[in-house]
């Protein structure tokens, strides 16, 4: 008991710990990358001569404007990527779909078939019956 008790203590301790250290972990970035210079989302730029911050040299500014760039290219071909895969999977989705209304369909054809055969079954078993009962009949009117 006693160390249970401890042991739960423990990790109740180190829980603590990991989650309060967790909470200071992300300091003054608040948990950007650092590809966008900071104040770059909060609107207009005034002050601001291009699409680059002020403060980068010509070399640095074609860097990261080429990066810039290239991140658009990426997206896009992301976004073309996703819109691939979802009209894909749209595809197959439809395909499946008619899949399954095609066995559905042949399931109930096979119900009706086996539906009419228990009744075909059926009324030559009645017919049958009728028959032997009017046999029966007739070898009953013989006898007496």
């Amino acid at each position: 008991m006693k160390k249970a008790i401890l042991r739960i203590s423990f990790v109740v301790f180190l829980s603590l710990i990991f989650t309060s250290s967790m909470a200071f972990a992300k300091g003054k970035s608040k948990g950007r990358s650092g590809d966008v210079p900071s104040g770059w989302e909060k609107g207009e730029k005034k002050g601001w001569q291009s699409d680059a911050p002020p403060g980068i040299n010509e070399k640095e500014k074609e860097e990261w404007k080429k990066g810039k760039k290239e991140r658009n290219r990426e997206r896009v071909r992301d976004e073309k990527e996703l819109e691939k895969e979802e009209k894909e999977h749209e595809r197959d989705r439809a395909k499946k779909e008619k899949e399954l209304e095609k066995e559905e369909k042949k399931r109930e054809m096979e119900r009706a078939r086996h539906k009419e055969e228990l009744e075909r079954e059926k009324a030559e078993r009645d017919r049958e019956g009728a028959k032997y009962e009017a046999e029966a009949e007739k070898r009953g009117k013989r006898k007496k």
